[in-house]
């Protein structure tokens, strides 16, 4: 059916991860911490990179800022390593140029009081 389902496999069961509402996702990096980096179609059918932390997957263009999110789509992730940094692949939104990325991420702050 062309869909492709990104899994992990654990404990000697395999898991489909959580698409980001669409059909497709594809796995591509996991880190020590088992933080998993991919591409998932969202609702329109149109490719984000994602990261799922065991609980639910995240669109990694709601990570960015507001000013970066009108200039970048993220439209994949390749690797994360064990600090959080991850590799992307994105589609600058002005010139359609497709980029490699660095994306890093963002100081926990102190909780207020």
């Amino acid at each position: 059916d062309q869909e492709s389902r990104a899994f992990v496999y654990a404990r000697g069961a395999m898991t489909a991860l959580p698409t980001l509402g669409g059909q497709s996702a594809c796995a591509y990096g996991i880190n020590m911490d088992g933080f998993i980096v991919g591409a998932a179609s969202t609702a329109a059918e149109e490719f984000h990179g994602f990261v799922f932390d065991g609980v639910q997957t995240v669109d990694l263009n709601d990570q960015l800022s507001q000013a970066d999110r009108t200039k970048w789509l993220i439209i994949g992730a390749n690797a994360i390593n064990h600090r959080g940094m991850i590799a992307a692949t994105g589609q600058n939104r002005a010139n359609g140029v497709i980029r490699a990325l660095l994306l890093r991420p963002r100081p926990a702050t102190a909780a207020q009081n």
